[in-house]
């Protein structure tokens, strides 16, 4: 029996099949957390952090791999 992907995690990877490149950064928060926000480029819209890992894990997009660290710590990812 196969797994369904969640038609949120799907979502995702349609925007970036759509020419969308999703992006990761860090913002610092007034508590002084660290917060990891996804957002599409070049739309500027932002992507729940959970739909984002979750495609990213699927295996749904791939890095880009302009990371300090290779390919895990890449900063955007494409549609295959």
């Amino acid at each position: 029996m196969t797994k369904r992907t969640p038609a949120r995690v799907q979502a995702v990877a349609d925007k970036c099949r759509s020419g969308q490149t999703l992006c990761k950064f860090l913002r610092q928060k007034e508590t002084g957390e660290t917060e990891t926000v996804f957002f599409f480029e070049p739309s500027g819209r932002r992507c729940g952090p959970k739909s984002a890992v979750a495609a990213i894990d699927a295996g749904l997009l791939k890095p880009s791999g302009d990371g300090l660290f290779g390919q895990e710590s890449s900063q955007t990812w494409t549609a295959p």
